[in-house]
């Protein structure tokens, strides 16, 4: 399951959540949200629409689930790195091998912060 961790500046434990199904699920990057909150990106296998999914999940401050969105194809989409844009949008780049050219291609999706969608 995909772990999130929030300390304070002393390294106290603020909260801590976990995220996931029966299979593999990873977080590869976290970003900080004006309102407290963290936008977190990485994949799944527990759900969505093939192997491996990319997977964004938008957190408040106490940790708790706002919205999460799958996106992907029949095989392996992964989220490397995720940002928070000036306007409030999120920025997720990674990788897809169910979309492109080729075998592996970049993928950079631009998404909406109150609801996910791109």
């Amino acid at each position: 399951d995909l772990w999130v961790l929030r300390l304070d500046a002393r390294g106290n434990l603020l909260w801590d959540k976990t995220f996931g199904g029966k299979n593999d699920d990873r977080a590869r990057a976290v970003a900080a949200l004006p309102d407290g909150g963290v936008v977190v990106a990485g994949y799944t296998w527990s759900k969505g629409a093939g192997e491996k999914d990319m997977w964004v999940l938008r957190l408040d401050e106490r940790g708790n689930l706002i919205w999460d969105k799958t996106f992907g194809g029949k095989n392996d989409d992964r989220a490397r790195a995720v940002a928070v844009l000036p306007d409030g949008g999120v920025v997720v780049a990674g990788d897809t091998e169910s979309k492109g050219a080729g075998r592996l291609n970049m993928w950079v999706l631009r998404l909406d912060v109150n609801d996910g969608t791109p």
